[in-house]
């Protein structure tokens, strides 16, 4: 369940309480993530694993955010945290604290890729976000549609990223 950091502490902690016996994945953003020491006495007070973090920049965001112990999954954005080496720090860094990492994965097909070849190299990978369907021409922003093969998305053989950029697609879709 993502929350998108709606709720006050209390209120998460109530819903976080109402929703256990649900099994969930994860309560994401139960409350803003502005405050670490909010989402941390969130986290020790709930039995659902609280995932954070696809608003931080860095792995110095992500320090406090873990010695806080204020989360128990990750979800780190290879585009809001400078790339794929930046995120591969911040993986480790996680995987120090025994954290699994989820990368949020909303912002285009190029993305996709990038957090795709960073899951393929990471040993706490748990899940990532992948966004199918949104827009129909998603994939005509790339050389080729994004690989997936029985549900799962597939790392491409091809050099880099395994795609290219559609420039002309691009400059179609572009907003003013």
């Amino acid at each position: 369940i993502d929350a998108h950091g709606a709720f006050d502490v209390s209120t998460a902690i109530t819903l976080g309480k109402k929703l256990a016996p649900y099994n969930l994945l994860w309560f994401e953003d139960p409350v803003p993530q502005g405050n670490l020491a909010a989402v941390a006495k969130v986290a020790e007070s709930i039995d659902i694993p609280v995932c954070t973090g696809e608003l931080l920049c860095s792995r110095y965001e992500f320090r406090e955010l873990f010695e806080r112990q204020a989360a128990e999954i990750i979800m780190p954005d290879v585009a809001r945290t400078g790339g794929i080496l930046e995120m591969k720090k911040i993986a480790a860094m996680a995987d120090t604290y025994y954290i699994p990492m989820a990368p949020h994965n909303m912002v285009g097909p190029v993305a996709t890729m990038a957090s795709l070849h960073l899951c393929a190299c990471i040993p706490n990978l748990l899940i990532m976000e992948f966004q199918l369907g949104d827009i129909p021409w998603r994939d005509a922003l790339i050389s080729k549609p994004i690989p997936i093969e029985k549900g799962y998305l597939k790392l491409p053989e091809e050099a880099g990223l395994g795609i290219e950029l559609n420039k002309e697609e691009v400059a179609k879709r572009k907003a003013d």
